[in-house]
């Protein structure tokens, strides 16, 4: 009995767990939570109404992701956006993309790429009808990058990305805010999309190369 009792407990509490994790990095991601912020055990609890053992697991695994400090005597904080930072990541994510490209280009499903190609230009049409929803921009760019990383099939570069998923998607949340056109974003997708279709690994690679040194420029002129 006492066996059955722990293995149904812990399920439980992993479920807990994720939810807070997720639920914390969402609001870490949409800067609901805003850098350098505090992070209390008490009031995320009482906020996510759950008790405070899921939640410390949650920020240990924020911490693993490196989103979230422990200040050793003034607590948890959300880790401040540096231009050293920024840098880093993005010079990664253009080599990782880079490396990708050249192996994605002989798996690309031409059915999905036009289904995105469709998805921002239904966002073009109605830039100017409704109000800007970022979090679609935002998954609409990263299923993109992440499509290209997966059709590599190379485990290693997908296991790399996924490291640092949650990084990747702080910033492209940043990126998002901080266009000073979407029009611009919008073109530089279609375009990369219709050159993954021609193949030509050399166009593809310079093309994220100028996609992405341009979102980390956005978010610099806005720390």
């Amino acid at each position: 009995m006492f066996k059955l009792s722990q293995e149904t407990s812990k399920p439980h509490k992993k479920t807990l767990t994720k939810v807070a994790y997720q639920k914390i990095l969402d609001m870490i991601i949409d800067d609901e939570i805003a850098s350098g912020e505090i992070l209390s055990e008490n009031v995320l609890a009482d906020l996510l109404g759950m008790s405070r053992t899921p939640i410390r697991e949650a920020l240990r695994m924020l911490q693993k992701d490196d989103l979230i400090e422990v200040v050793q005597g003034s607590g948890t904080f959300v880790k401040r956006v540096t231009e050293k930072e920024l840098s880093d990541l993005f010079s990664v994510r253009i080599s990782l993309e880079c490396l990708a490209v050249e192996k994605a280009i002989h798996y690309i499903d031409y059915q999905q790429i036009d289904k995105m190609i469709a998805q921002w230009e239904a966002m073009k049409r109605n830039i100017n009808i409704t109000d800007i929803d970022w979090k679609q921009v935002v998954s609409l760019d990263n299923e993109l990058h992440r499509m290209i990383i997966y059709k590599s099939h190379n485990n290693i570069l997908k296991h790399i990305y996924n490291l640092l998923n949650s990084k990747i998607l702080r910033y492209q949340r940043l990126a998002a805010k901080s266009l000073g056109n979407l029009e611009v974003t919008i073109f530089q997708h279609i375009e990369l999309l219709m050159l993954l279709k021609g193949k030509d690994s050399k166009l593809i690679c310079a093309s994220l190369e100028k996609h992405l040194i341009q979102s980390m420029e956005y978010i610099m002129k806005n720390m």
